[in-house]
């Protein structure tokens, strides 16, 4: 007997399942005329994720307001949230402004690339349509433009962008300005759900200098570029595997790496990074920030000094003609490993506690002892011969020139005038660092030998050298080593717009390195973009748009991206390489 249908006329959407897919469907009871038999076939609407997020498909697309309100949706299915885009029966496309012709290339790379890592649809998600549109062309500039935003509004009547709105100097403050914390944190959650389970987080800062005092954590502190100016931090917590930013926050200019770590493991916590695992590097090497990690029993790698004094005991205990054999050889790196246990206690309740013992990586590198052996031995040189002079011309030295004297050398000075009298080398010192040149060290916790070996951790360990580019391109393509902003919201607003153009400039980055073909035919990723600027899109009044074509390398670019060229646009045929004679 067929199933009765429902007195209101609504047909009800169940899932179905096959193999790791999800839809959304109808089912039907049909008698056949022939047979007199009862078929039940199913009619998909779309897909459905396991968050219950219905993905709507073109047959649903193309139903009537009357239709698409017939379809009885389960209680639970995130179906409001599609944009307002979506619900829209699409039809010819057409345009009713005038006619211009724009440079198009560029941005309809980045604009594929933003869809393809779901940048795009988070953007939609929080901000709506238009709003993430403006978002994305702030980004898109950061990249093509050394300028400031001040020249945004004459470029876009030269090149394409997502905003058809003109974005004046004052329009961007007021975006800037509207992008709140909640939004923000909003982000970072739906990042963290594009991560692996299984993914690795580097955790690093970088500085901003500021030009103004207004701002309340603007500080006096030290920075790789040497700007003497007041400067904030930014905290940046980096996906190793996917080389993405997954989540910042600000802080002040003078913050040390390790007094970061507890705050940044609350706001962790709350953005859905509980259990994620974590690379550090010795910028976080402390007791307390040790402790901290073992009482939460997050898994870490933490690049460790060799002149700890536990581990300095380690590597002074080992015999050089032992790690050098060729069992202890790591042929990916050039490098030998061993490994030791490194002992720790931690507090509780006033109670100083054994924690299990930590994996100690000891890795050497004889290439590496030589180059800073002869390092030290010129230096050495050089500083005595610098002593002499000092002393025979009896100069008077201050407290910061006779600090970096005594490095190596222990100094007898004049009891009334700080002179050098006489001077005899500090052989401890040299011993030390003769003794230890050519180690490094990383401490494990919670990764256990038989699933990651030496190479395993080696390898997760400098893939923190993606983030530390990443740093690269926010100081130079992405035009942010100094924010020109002088109220809180727009600082705020300024730094999430550079976090998503950090996203975007990243993805662009791990296609670029891992294609030999990219790397052989473009010096850098700025080459590669510049390529691309020349295709044009051309609109009409009442037209459909136009897009130039493909020719050369920029077919050669969309196929190592895996992204799809545009109807007509890809040539027929491609001429072949001339031999060479």
């Amino acid at each position: 007997m067929p199933r009765p249908k429902r007195s209101d006329g609504r047909k009800p959407v169940t899932l179905f399942k096959t193999g790791n897919y999800r839809y959304a469907v109808t089912q039907e009871t049909v008698k056949s005329p022939k047979t007199g038999r009862y078929t039940h076939p199913k009619t998909i609407w779309g897909s459905v994720d396991h968050n219950l997020v219905f993905t709507p498909n073109a047959r649903y697309l193309t139903l009537d307001e009357k239709d698409r309100t017939a379809l009885l949706f389960p209680e639970g299915w995130d179906v409001q949230s599609l944009p307002p885009s979506v619900h829209k029966k699409p039809g010819r496309p057409s345009y009713t402004g005038e006619s211009v012709s724009q440079l198009y290339g560029a941005v309809m790379l980045f604009e594929e690339v933003s869809r393809s890592c779901g940048l795009t649809e988070d953007l939609i998600h929080i901000f709506g349509e238009e709003k993430a549109a403006e978002m994305r062309t702030l980004a898109y500039y950061n990249i093509l433009h050394d300028d400031c935003y001040n020249h945004l509004e004459s470029w876009q009547k030269i090149e394409w962008y997502p905003s058809p709105k003109v974005l004046t100097p004052s329009c961007i403050t007021r975006i800037t300005q509207s992008l709140s914390e909640d939004d923000k944190q909003s982000l970072f959650a739906l990042r963290r759900r594009r991560m692996t389970t299984d993914a690795w987080c580097g955790i690093d800062s970088t500085t901003y200098s500021y030009y103004g005092h207004s701002l309340a954590e603007t500080r006096w502190g030290r920075n790789k570029e040497h700007d003497r100016l007041p400067q904030l931090n930014q905290l940046f917590i980096y996906d190793i595997s996917q080389s993405m930013p997954v989540y910042y926050r600000r802080m002040p200019g003078n913050m040390p790496d390790a007094r970061t770590l507890r705050t940044t493991l609350k706001e962790l916590e709350f953005a859905g990074f509980k259990n994620a695992q974590l690379i550090l590097d010795r910028g976080y090497l402390s007791k307390e920030g040790i402790e901290l990690l073992v009482k939460k029993r997050i898994s870490f790698l933490l690049m460790s000094k060799t002149s700890a004094h536990d581990v300095k005991e380690v590597i002074f205990s080992l015999n050089p003609d032992e790690i050098t054999q060729p069992a202890h050889w790591i042929p990916d790196h050039g490098v030998y490993g061993v490994e030791s246990t490194y002992p720790f206690t931690v507090t509780v309740n006033g109670e100083q506690r054994e924690a299990a013992p930590f994996r100690l990586c000891i890795f050497f590198d004889p290439e590496q002892q030589g180059a800073d052996r002869k390092v030290l031995a010129q230096h050495i040189h050089e500083t005595a011969a610098s002593l002499d002079t000092l002393m025979n011309d009896r100069v008077v030295l201050d407290d910061k020139t006779l600090k970096k004297l005594r490095e190596y050398f222990n100094l007898t000075l004049d009891t009334k005038k700080q002179i050098i009298v006489s001077y005899e080398p500090n052989e401890k010192a040299m011993h030390s660092y003769w003794a230890l040149s050519g180690y490094f060290a990383i401490l494990c916790s919670r990764v256990k030998k038989k699933e990651y070996p030496l190479t395993y951790v080696l390898d997760r360990y400098r893939m923190r050298d993606e983030q530390e580019k990443s740093f690269m391109f926010v100081k130079s393509e992405q035009n942010g080593r100094r924010l020109r902003t002088s109220t809180e919201p727009s600082t705020d607003g300024r730094m999430l717009i550079q976090f998503i153009t950090l996203t975007i400039n990243a993805a662009i980055h791990r296609v670029y390195v891992n294609n030999p073909q990219l790397n052989k035919r473009f010096p850098t990723r700025k080459h590669m973009v510049e390529e691309m600027r020349g295709i044009r899109l051309i609109r009409h009044p009442k037209r459909a748009k136009i897009i130039t074509e493909f020719v050369g390398m920029q077919v050669d670019i969309f196929d190592a991206f895996g992204f799809e060229i545009p109807p007509h646009c890809r040539p027929v045929s491609r001429p072949k390489k001339k031999r060479k004679s």
